[in-house]
């Protein structure tokens, strides 16, 4: 999943501004140094990383079946760097067309969360996901989030992170319908999610 990590699917109002680990991504290098390079630069102190034992925690947030079949190659590809580690957060938006679809890639969720989709309103929902995520990641502190697409569970991941201070990664960024009525709220979430994202992974 090599395009992922091109320095040209990114995009930063100010590299200046931007936080150390996505410089590495800003200059023309591999895909593997860039990640190293992140990995280095972003590990808050040294200490902490020996007791964690890695350079950076990814947390990645999907919740429908079509987020788990384009996070799945995200979370392959980091898995090629020993340095950093993934936790993968299904916040059950789809329930059971995303087990099925995670059994399919062979993805055991390190962390399910248990929402009431069927029943609850959008507003209550977005605000009870975007609470149990933040409360995860004060808890596990990742050093990035990945989000995918335009979901609730996009949205609120992207929100949470934001809110706690952790830098966004956005896949799929960048689609824009013009009407905020159609479709209805994913254009208003992929809006929402753009200005408060760190990395914009765009989709072509």
């Amino acid at each position: 999943f090599p395009a992922v990590f091109s320095p040209h699917s990114l995009t930063y109002s100010s590299l200046e501004q931007s936080p150390r680990w996505f410089r590495h991504l800003s200059r023309p290098c591999s895909r593997g140094a860039a990640m190293k390079g992140i990995a280095r630069d972003a590990r808050p102190t040294a200490r902490e990383v020996a007791q964690r034992g890695v350079a950076m925690e990814v947390a990645l947030i999907a919740g429908t079946r079509p987020e788990i079949v384009k996070m799945a190659p995200v979370r392959e590809a980091l898995a090629a760097f020993p340095e950093i580690r993934t936790t993968w957060i299904a916040t059950g938006q789809h329930a059971d067309l995303a087990e099925q679809t995670l059994d399919v890639f062979g993805i055991v969720p390190d962390r399910k969360l248990s929402l009431q989709w069927k029943t609850a309103s959008l507003p209550s929902l977005a605000a009870r996901l975007v609470e149990t995520l933040a409360e995860s990641f004060a808890e596990t502190r990742p050093d990035l989030v990945i989000v995918q697409g335009d979901t609730a569970s996009a949205f609120a991941g992207a929100t949470a992170a934001h809110l706690s201070q952790i830098p966004v990664g956005h896949v799929e960024a960048g689609l824009r319908s013009g009407d905020l009525a159609n479709p209805f709220p994913e254009e208003g979430f992929r809006r929402m999610i753009t200005p408060i994202t760190d990395l914009n992974f765009a989709p072509t």
